[in-house]
């Protein structure tokens, strides 16, 4: 008798802790999942949405509950994300998660193979995308024979990414509608403006002077044009500038206005045209007439 009591005692018990089981695996179903942190965008929307973090940091079994995430994160080597450093997790209440994303200092890319391979300040390649993140330059002249993920960039001047941190800075400081920029064998910089003009400017310790105007000169210029401001002093006459070429013409850009107004006189000739044919065809006609 004893021994059946024993036997009801432990699957009484066996139900009772099955079944906070139970309650506790609802209770702590992640119904709340936030992120925050991200602040760089493509195409317009956010680079990473809640359900794109809850897929890296796993789903199913387990990974449902929102201690479990809590407790990987604090225990657990971190799932890497791209273009993200680091992240912690923050737990709140039993089923809500808050995802604290930091984003790495991404100062520029430069493409290869096929990819953008993107890199901070140091020049330690952080990630690489088949896409080019809007507001990111790309930097060319960095003549690298090989590009590895999470090493440092095999350049022989170290000190040009400082250059590279300067200039980004500057250029999210202004406001420049900027490409990319390239440096030319002698370290000079070009500008590669995102209307296809290109701005040089030459070798110098810093762009400040440069830079500030910019925003105001590209306005000045309606058609994409070469610019040199490598000798520029503040004054209109140290600017150099003129219309490029177009690439599939072969000719100098004209300004949009001179288009229309050669298309409204090519309109003009067309309805003249058209006035000369209907005096011939009434001429024909008033000749049958007389014939009958």
């Amino acid at each position: 008798m004893k021994t059946r009591y024993k036997i009801i005692l432990v699957v009484l018990i066996l139900c009772f802790l099955g079944g906070i089981a139970v309650w506790l695996y609802d209770e702590c179903k992640i119904d709340s999942f936030e992120i925050d942190g991200i602040e760089m965008q493509t195409d317009g929307r956010m680079m990473y949405t809640p359900d794109d973090i809850r897929d890296k940091l796993g789903r199913g079994g387990l990974n449902e509950l929102a201690p479990v995430i809590y407790f990987n994160s604090k225990f657990k080597k971190h799932v890497t994300i791209p273009f993200i450093d680091s992240y912690s997790v923050e737990l709140k209440g039993l089923s809500g998660i808050k995802v604290h994303l930091y984003p790495s200092a991404i100062i520029g890319c430069t493409k290869f193979m096929g990819y953008y391979m993107y890199f901070d300040g140091d020049g330690m390649v952080v990630d690489s995308s088949l896409s080019l993140i809007e507001g990111i330059p790309v930097v060319g002249g960095l003549h690298c024979d090989s590009i590895v993920l999470y090493e440092e960039m095999p350049v022989s001047n170290k000190g040009i990414f400082n250059e590279i941190k300067a200039l980004t800075m500057k250029i999210e400081k202004y406001k420049l509608p900027v490409l990319g920029f390239d440096f030319d064998d002698n370290h000079q910089v070009t500008l590669v403006m995102k209307n296809g003009s290109e701005i040089f400017l030459g070798r110098k310790d810093n762009y400040d002077t440069e830079l500030a105007v910019l925003n105001s000169l590209l306005k000045s210029y309606s058609v994409k044009s070469y610019i040199d401001l490598s000798r520029y002093d503040g004054s209109k006459a140290s600017i150099v500038a003129s219309p490029m070429e177009d690439e599939e013409t072969g000719n100098p850009d004209e300004p949009l206005q001179q288009e229309e107004e050669g298309t409204e006189g090519e309109m003009e000739e067309n309805v003249t045209d058209t006035g000369e044919s209907d005096e011939n065809v009434t001429d024909n006609e008033t000749a049958v007439e007389n014939e009958q």
